[in-house]
């Protein structure tokens, strides 16, 4: 869903970035997930919880953040994010921004 998202809004100057938090001894079949899956956006390799820490990220994964163009984390969803959800929240930031701003954190995680 994000590799398709990404052709339609890097038109609009969105830029999506990817993070692997792979270990080293799976960090390896990072590149044939690339390949495989046609993503053309770049991918951070070794990011790792204290990378994570200084975004003010969890360790929920998926963790889907949206940044202003500011940097500023302006929406996360924790867990799979719905398509639905991907495109308020993208629709909003690239947008007038006068309606009401996308639900900040939303949740999907079995408990």
């Amino acid at each position: 869903m994000l590799v398709e998202a990404e052709k339609i809004w890097n038109l609009k100057d969105v830029i999506f970035l990817g993070a692997s938090l792979d270990e080293k001894a799976t960090r390896k079949n990072v590149p044939e997930f690339i390949r495989k899956f046609s993503v053309t956006f770049p991918v951070w390799l070794g990011a790792g919880p204290d990378d994570l820490a200084k975004l003010g990220m969890g360790e929920a994964v998926p963790d889907t953040a949206f940044l202003d163009q500011d940097g500023i984390i302006f929406a996360r969803v924790r867990g799979e994010i719905r398509k639905a959800e991907l495109e308020e929240r993208l629709n909003w930031i690239t947008g007038d921004r006068t309606a009401p701003a996308p639900q900040a954190l939303v949740i999907h995680l079995d408990k």
